[in-house]
């Protein structure tokens, strides 16, 4: 089971998607399986390559009916036979045949901004559900956990006690204090307890204050290119392409960042309200006029007011 419900209410009006659309549809999730999800668990989870070859001959994806609105999770798994079957929310199916329009076999390098998204969304499910299959003794907290093992929390040493009592084990937390550690060593210690990246992914993702950022001299060695490091990826969750610090931001930027950080780089570059500030991306206030702009602080509860709407948006179709 994928534990996760929705608001039925919200694709409630979508087109009842044809059998072309939806032959596509379940071609680029089977290829998302073999070429991307399989090779993960393979690659990066040290999995047996003979289990991934037994489970890919014996899985199929389905849509899933719910004709009496009763279902309440985006994805079920169901044996058939010798078999296993990924059933997916006719609702998420449907929106899935209606963003990816187009030929199967460019879908997993090109596309819109939209179908970007949803795939990301619908790679994380599959992988979900893949684990499930390889692990069969897994219980359900050990695979959400493992979906959110690559997320590295930074804080300082007196608010352990109660971040771990609030997270629990569902978000990795390391100790820093900034005045004694390099942000680039720590993350060079947290890479090198990883699995490395493929090459077409950056090494990491961060995201921190603008000048702690320029202070620890990360930005230097992000383009040195001898830098153990590798390729990453830089958000500034308190700064401008216009050179305003926007302090009270922090948190609705922290969650935008968390949904753009993996977009491809020529996706990400279109964004509207980002741009690139010494190497680092940074929110771009353009898209507020002049004379509104040049009130900070008017500036930054529109800029609140656009991002929590966008928020809405996206996660009501991507939580």
């Amino acid at each position: 089971m994928f534990p996760m419900a929705f608001d039925r209410q919200i694709l409630a009006s979508l087109p009842l998607p044809g059998d072309e659309h939806g032959e596509r549809v379940l071609h680029v999730l089977q290829a998302m399986v073999t070429r991307r999800i399989l090779p993960y668990f393979k690659r990066k989870r040290g999995t047996n390559a003979i289990v991934p070859a037994r489970v890919s001959e014996h899985l199929a994806i389905r849509r899933l009916e719910d004709e009496g609105s009763h279902v309440e999770v985006m994805s079920l798994l169901a044996a058939e036979g010798e078999g296993r079957v990924i059933q997916i929310h006719e609702r998420l199916f449907d929106y899935l045949a209606f963003v990816i329009p187009s030929d199967p076999e460019s879908r997993l390098g090109d596309g819109t901004p939209e179908e970007g998204k949803m795939l990301a969304f619908a790679e994380l499910l599959l992988r979900h559900q893949v684990e499930h299959l390889l692990y069969p003794q897994q219980h359900e907290r050990d695979v959400i956990l493992g979906d959110a093992e690559a997320f590295v929390l930074l804080i300082p040493p007196e608010a352990k006690g109660v971040l771990e009592e609030r997270f629990g084990r569902a978000v990795r937390l390391r100790e820093v204090v900034i005045r004694r550690e390099r942000l680039s060593q720590v993350l060079r210690d947290i890479l090198r307890s990883r699995p490395p990246a493929d090459s077409d992914e950056p090494a990491a993702v961060v995201v921190a204050p603008f000048y702690l950022l320029k202070q620890d001299g990360i930005l230097a060695e992000r383009f040195d290119p001898g830098s153990s490091l590798g390729p990453l990826r830089i958000f500034a969750n308190n700064y401008t392409v216009q050179s305003v610090k926007i302090k009270a931001s922090k948190g609705i930027l922290n969650r935008v960042y968390g949904h753009v950080a993996h977009l491809r780089r020529e996706v990400l570059e279109t964004c509207p309200f980002l741009g690139l500030r010494d190497g680092v991306h940074v929110v771009d206030l353009a898209f507020i006029p002049e004379k509104y702009r040049l009130d900070t602080q008017r500036a930054e509860k529109l800029l609140a007011r656009c991002l929590t709407r966008w928020l809405q948006v996206v996660e009501a179709i991507v939580p």
